[in-house]
């Protein structure tokens, strides 16, 4: 019910106005859908005396890891550093799966009864808190994609199968993230890994009958999905905004983090 005075991106520099500003308020509240790895820092170039000018508690809330192995391999001393640092005053944190909460107190064991499973807040919303039923229709069909990795075939076969089984549906094709106009960097690194340019799903989908929504907020992203039936694909926020509002929904593989939301 609060509204929050100030709101940052975790993925930009703290500066010191920023700092200036967080030390006005009561608290900082962390979220972050898939940020935990060994080299998290909070913000990009962070160090201990950063996070220590930062005079208020830092409340961690359904913060989720990355769900990349490669990157879950062992915590570097500065993200224990920083970890350690934030839970000094503080009782609790909230982390989004227990795959989440057993990378962190693997690494960080002084931190196991602080670390706190509570799943992500995406999650509880007051339709399904309040046990309303799920919908049964199938008359409009979203269809997540991440292009991302080996993705190409992946999402294709997504878009193959709701496109065979939802003949006569209206189906949507719903992109988080707009990369019709990819850098050539993006480009080179998508042919590097024998992946197509993004957009080609764009097109391919169009080919077999989708109407593609680009939301440019979330607000509108969430007004969208009130109207859907159902939601396929692999947007791990898609599919838990869907459950929240009791839309049903089937989440598909990219990572680990899929395997922990489903545990």
């Amino acid at each position: 019910p609060l509204v929050p005075k100030y709101e940052f991106s975790t993925k930009v520099v703290l500066t010191d106005e920023m700092v200036n500003k967080i030390n006005s308020t009561k608290a900082l509240i962390v979220v972050g859908s898939n940020q935990l790895n060994d080299e998290y820092t909070i913000f990009p170039k962070a160090d201990l005396n950063t996070v220590k000018r930062i005079k208020v508690p830092i409340i961690f809330m359904g913060v989720g890891y990355s769900g990349i192995p490669e990157q879950t391999v062992h915590m570097s001393d500065l993200t224990k550093n920083i970890l350690l640092e934030t839970h000094s005053n503080v009782n609790y944190s909230s982390w989004r799966c227990f795959r989440t909460t057993k990378y962190l107190t693997e690494n960080l064991p002084e931190l196991k009864d602080k670390a706190l499973m509570t799943g992500c807040p995406v999650i509880y919303g007051e339709d399904l808190l309040n046990g309303k039923k799920f919908t049964e229709t199938t008359n409009k069909v979203a269809v997540t994609v991440t292009e991302r990795g080996t993705w190409f075939s992946r999402e294709k076969n997504t878009l193959d199968f709701v496109a065979k089984q939802y003949l006569n549906t209206e189906k949507y094709l719903v992109l988080h993230q707009d990369n019709r106009e990819e850098t050539w960097k993006t480009i080179f690194t998508h042919l590097k890994n024998w992946q197509p340019p993004a957009k080609v799903i764009y097109w391919y989908a169009k080919w077999k009958g989708f109407k593609v929504f680009i939301p440019k907020t979330a607000e509108v992203t969430q007004e969208f999905y009130k109207t859907v039936d159902l939601h396929i694909g692999s947007r791990l926020h898609a599919h838990l905004y869907c459950l929240s509002i009791v839309k049903r929904s089937f989440l598909t593989y990219v990572d680990d983090r899929m395997l922990g939301i489903s545990e």
